[in-house]
């Protein structure tokens, strides 16, 4: 019988970048800050503000969507900063050892890549406070 690996759940602080397909050499770094419950993901984003008013210099956005095994799918909405307020698809795969999520982010006909990692320290020290809570 074969057994499925666990793949962790994603809550806890990411950090990654994402790209435009095609010529542009802009690459985006953000911050993520996730909550994974069952395989449902939601959380909050912040990432330098590339294409909004200049007048603000992060933009902030919210996600919500689902984690099924290693493949994870969700949507961005921009909170209106800046004078942003589309949404944004977002497919991605898990690595195994649950680090890493690389995939790729898609408006419309617009596409691009992104991966994130895991923010290790942060989810090692909630495993030692969850360590120490149980024993």
């Amino acid at each position: 019988m074969r057994t499925r690996a666990k793949v962790a759940a994603m809550t806890g602080g990411w950090s990654g970048e994402y790209r435009y397909d095609g010529k542009s050499p802009v690459i985006v770094p953000f911050n993520a800050n996730l909550r994974d419950i069952d395989g449902v993901i939601d959380g909050e984003i912040d990432e330098p503000n590339t294409f909004g008013d200049p007048g603000a210099p992060i933009l902030y956005s919210s996600i919500s969507g689902w984690r099924a095994g290693v493949g994870i799918h969700f949507v961005k909405k921009y909170n209106g900063v800046g004078g942003v307020d589309h949404a944004v698809l977002y497919d991605g795969v898990m690595s195994a050892d649950s680090t890493r999520i690389d995939g790729h982010w898609r408006i419309g006909s617009t596409t691009g890549p992104f991966h994130m990692e895991r923010n290790l320290s942060a989810a090692l020290n909630a495993e030692e406070r969850a360590a120490e809570a149980d024993g």
